[in-house]
């Protein structure tokens, strides 16, 4: 007879690659309707009185850095700006925020804003392309998405990592 002993505790269960791959989809639709709205708004500017073009002119004449880029943007582009933060301000009053937990929400949002900030220094990059305002607009939106998806994921895969529940229901999701 062989005795085996047990321990009282169960081991932690890290989550399955389903849950953690959902949980990382979750994650890129909570960062998405930011950048989405901004280019709706920087359409919006470009239509009133060519906003954007004049900020991608002055970006490819200075080269501003992220946070010059940023105060710019908020000269010529407000509009866009304003859509971005209705957008952000959308989830923590909409539907989104009973989907998702408070701290999951404010990650996402926090790496929406730091990666758009850092994106907001290719602008010059983004000038130089042989196409007409409307590509450029589309390719500076698929920059910021792309930035805000990867900066939330970023924040939020600590919490993925040890198994926490990103969400208090698994059906919602964060696009609102």
């Amino acid at each position: 007879m062989t005795i085996v002993a047990t321990s009282a505790t169960p081991a932690p269960r890290l989550p399955s690659l389903a849950g953690r791959w959902s949980g990382l989809r979750d994650t890129w639709r909570c960062a998405a309707p930011a950048p989405l709205a901004g280019v709706l708004g920087a359409a919006l500017d470009q239509w009133h009185h060519a906003g954007f073009t004049v900020w991608l002119t002055a970006c490819q004449s200075v080269a501003p850095g992220p946070v010059d880029a940023l105060v710019l943007q908020a000269r010529l582009l407000p509009a866009m700006l304003a859509f971005m933060l209705g957008a952000m301000a959308w989830q923590w009053v909409g539907p989104a925020r009973r989907a998702h937990q408070p701290l999951v929400l404010a990650l996402c949002q926090a790496g929406c804003v730091l990666a758009m900030t850092l994106a907001a220094g290719f602008c010059g990059a983004i000038a130089g392309i042989p196409a007409g305002t409307g590509v450029r607009l589309l390719a500076m939106g698929l920059v910021d998405l792309v930035a805000s998806g990867a900066g939330a994921t970023l924040l939020v895969l600590p919490l993925l990592a040890r198994g926490d529940p990103l969400h208090p229901r698994t059906s919602q999701h964060c696009a609102g």
